[in-house]
């Protein structure tokens, strides 16, 4: 929730921070803790589970609890205030950035393709890749080092990518680390622009755009030519069912990918890593 306002009435019953600059706001807190989910959890874990902070000019309050979070369970649209710098890359006709009864109307389309039966049915595919992951690191040999974070999110984007668009959107491992690389970059990219407004695009950043998007649209021209994937796809379905226009189609599954390696996806994945070596040190 926020409000653009300098002075906020009822703001000072709020715990949280105090802004250090009458533009900048806490900005530098934000910077300090180089992202802005660091930020919010050290912020949370200092003032609890509702806190207020100013991104510049911006009064925010920043809610981590589910419960209180339900009271405002109605609310649908929210200002681009967070996200403006992820524009960039999952372009302006996102779903992530559309309000109004155009960003309803997708939800509907899209949360139909994430119902519990939808979700068991595309469940043995995501057994099936955690097996081979497993397989592969039982192959490795005793005492060899293994990048957990980079194959944790090469499984995440496997499982985002096959579910909303379809088991064979990857010809082979390769092109999985190469679109993992990519997203990577622009993640990179609009992480060190988000700590510095005034940074614009990278080389590095368009090429990885432009294959990242090529990738999708290579998977997409395959399923409108009437090439079905053996398991998942159901978000690409119901696009081409609803007749949404192709740069709108390209910007959502890029938006569902990106998403799912960046945030509740990739936190899981972190979660159940660090759960593992917790039982490791018990036994």
């Amino acid at each position: 929730m926020s409000r653009q306002t300098s002075t906020v009435q009822g703001s000072e019953k709020i715990p949280g921070l105090k802004p250090k600059h009458p533009k900048q706001g806490n900005l530098d807190d934000v910077k300090a803790h180089r992202s802005m989910q660091e930020f919010l959890v050290w912020l949370h874990q200092e003032f609890g589970p509702v806190a207020k902070f100013w991104y510049g000019e911006q009064f925010v309050v920043s809610v981590a609890s589910p419960e209180l979070l339900k009271q405002h369970g109605n609310l649908f649209d929210r200002p681009d205030l967070f996200l403006k710098s992820a524009e960039a890359i999952l372009e302006p006709q996102s779903v992530q950035f559309t309000n109004g009864e155009e960003g309803r109307r997708r939800r509907r389309i899209y949360d139909k393709c994430y119902s519990h039966a939808i979700v068991m049915d595309f469940l043995p595919t995501v057994q099936q890749h955690c097996e081979e992951l497993i397989e592969r690191w039982a192959g490795y040999p005793p005492g060899q080092h293994i990048d957990c974070s980079e194959e944790g999110q090469e499984i995440i984007v496997k499982i985002a990518a096959e579910n909303a668009i379809g088991a064979d959107f990857f010809q082979d491992e390769q092109h999985l680390k190469e679109l993992v690389r990519a997203l990577k970059t622009a993640d990179k990219d609009l992480t060190d622009r988000l700590l510095d407004s005034q940074r614009g695009s990278s080389v590095e950043f368009e090429n990885a755009k432009k294959y990242i998007f090529s990738a999708v649209k290579t998977a997409v021209d395959r399923r409108k030519s009437g090439i079905r994937p053996p398991s998942g796809g159901q978000v690409l379905d119901a696009m081409l069912e609803n007749n949404l226009p192709v740069h709108v189609i390209l910007s959502d599954l890029v938006t569902m990918i990106f998403g799912g390696m960046i945030t509740p996806l990739n936190s899981e994945f972190e979660f159940m890593m660090k759960e593992i070596k917790m039982v490791n040190k018990k036994s």
